[in-house]
């Protein structure tokens, strides 16, 4: 069975990216923020960490990652994670799958 979770939210001012240049900004640096935004709205278990973190894909408004997750039921999978700019505003979100 496939859990697939997608989310989608405004990047928030206090997070860990905030002031930097979009194109300065690193998949690294958007992991704490994927990691809070899951674990704000957990039902099944708790994403305790994402490693092996890869850039998939850049353009000046799209950054796409991929890494590896450690649930807190012990399971690993892969999660997906993006971060957008549009007209001056910047989204964030993952999939699970």
């Amino acid at each position: 069975m496939v859990l697939a979770l997608l989310a989608l939210a405004p990047a928030c001012g206090g997070s860990a990216f905030s002031g930097k240049e979009f194109h300065k900004i690193e998949c690294n640096d958007l992991v704490p923020e994927i990691v809070d935004m899951y674990n704000d709205n957990a039902v099944f278990s708790e994403l305790l960490k994402i490693y092996d973190v890869r850039e998939v894909r850049r353009t000046h408004s799209l950054i796409r990652c991929h890494g590896d997750v450690i649930w807190s039921r012990g399971d690993d999978e892969g999660i997906a994670f993006h971060l957008q700019e549009v007209e001056g505003d910047w989204f964030i979100g993952y999939e699970v799958d």
